[in-house]
């Protein structure tokens, strides 16, 4: 019953609010260097969405919403989609992270790039504390091999722990 009145909740809040960017728009060197000291836009009570570089990357302005969890955890509803996009691209995560305050990553040990993704959130500056990390495991991970799986993803990741 509890997962189930979570599961409605969450599917509602996903249909309607989330948004997984799974297309990282290439941001060139000279475009990033010159955001990179930019201020963001001063916060407003309901977020605002503006594009930022590209159609495929949204800036919010004002701190992201999110929803408890029912183990108490808050999740951003704003997530940051690493798979299938094309290739990787640093300076785009840097910049979503930073610049558009997104402040979950959805990844996974098969999309290859969670070294990468470690590096770009330290190079970011936005306190780990402040990042939801989510990931998912290969089919063979599972069972006793799960807190393995989890484990060395934090490695190849950079952390000492994943919210989800």
């Amino acid at each position: 019953r509890g997962y189930h009145r979570c599961y409605t909740s969450c599917s509602r809040f996903f249909t309607s609010v989330m948004v997984i960017i799974n297309e990282l728009s290439t941001i060139s060197d000279e475009d990033f260097t010159a955001f990179e000291g930019a201020q963001s836009s001063s916060a407003t009570e309901d977020p605002v969405w503006a594009p930022a570089l590209s159609n495929s990357l949204y800036c919010l302005a004002g701190e992201p919403s999110t929803i408890e969890l029912s183990n108490g955890i808050r999740m951003p509803l704003l997530g940051l989609g690493t798979t299938h996009s094309g290739g990787y691209h640093h300076n785009s995560v840097v910049y979503a992270l930073r610049e558009c305050r997104y402040r979950m990553i959805d990844t996974a040990k098969r999309y290859g790039v969670e070294r990468e993704l470690g590096l770009a959130i330290k190079a970011s500056g936005v306190p780990r504390s402040s990042i939801f990390i989510a990931t998912k495991l290969w089919p063979v991970d599972f069972g006793n091999s799960t807190m393995a799986a989890c484990k060395k993803s934090c490695e190849r990741l950079g952390v000492d722990y994943l919210e989800l």
